[in-house]
């Protein structure tokens, strides 16, 4: 199911546009994806996909944290998957 990853609050009160932001999908089954999508939180019906983080695959993205913009993944799977992500931003 859809959870939110990152939303504005998780980097506090930091005013600086300057962040990134590092996913990867460790997995090696061609089946096991993520979908990444910019938007106002889970069921947010004007989300916008981002892309899909497949098997093997890594993004490092820039990040607005001062607006309302939540990054949200769904997996493509029901079953246990892992995303290994990291947050670089200044406060």
């Amino acid at each position: 199911s859809e959870v939110v990853l990152f939303d504005e609050t998780d980097f506090g009160a930091a005013t600086d546009p300057a962040h990134k932001l590092y996913l990867r999908n460790p997995s090696t089954v061609a089946s096991e994806y993520f979908v990444i999508k910019l938007g106002n939180g889970t069921g947010d019906v004007n989300a916008q996909e981002l892309g899909r983080l497949y098997a093997g695959d890594w993004m490092f993205v820039p990040y607005s944290a001062d607006t309302d913009t939540d990054i949200t993944i769904t997996p493509s799977v029901a079953t246990s998957m892992t995303l290994e992500y990291m947050a670089i931003y200044h406060s």
